[in-house]
């Protein structure tokens, strides 16, 4: 099982960095140009405390209030018996941003940093963050 779950993280760890160096460019520099995808995976340090998921749900939510944010989801994993799937963690976030400053912006908002100070942080023995950019995708539509 160990091994399992070392090879699903390292497949995923490949993926992202594929994932990341596709949106290099030929002179090297990284696009920021285009919708920004911010995606954190949380693992409680009660697993499966439905209450504790609840609680990083619901402020999560609240994100959508902050300018800039164009979309939040927020949810447990679905379970899988896929090997390539990680459904490890206790919660999934997934936010959209126009652009780079845009989530720039929300990192440092106030609501954001309360949330993660006064709920995520205390309840999360770790958690595991995703930022990329998509040069393609309508920054304010939904894709």
């Amino acid at each position: 099982m160990k091994t399992t779950s070392r090879r699903i993280r390292q497949t995923v760890t490949v993926a992202c960095l594929l994932f990341a160096a596709a949106a290099v460019t030929a002179t090297g520099a990284a696009r920021t140009e285009g919708a920004v995808f911010h995606v954190v995976l949380v693992w409680l340090k009660e697993p499966g405390n439905r209450d504790h998921r609840e609680q990083i749900v619901r402020v999560s939510r609240t994100f959508a209030d902050i300018d800039g944010v164009m979309e939040v989801r927020a949810g447990e994993p679905l379970t899988s018996d896929r090997n390539v799937v990680d459904d490890s963690f206790d919660v999934g976030i997934y936010l959209r941003f126009a652009s780079a400053g845009a989530m720039r912006a929300y990192l440092a908002d106030e609501r954001h940093v309360a949330a993660v100070e006064e709920v995520l942080r205390p309840l999360t023995a770790r958690y595991l963050v995703y930022d990329f950019v998509d040069p393609g995708a309508v920054p304010g539509g939904a894709d």
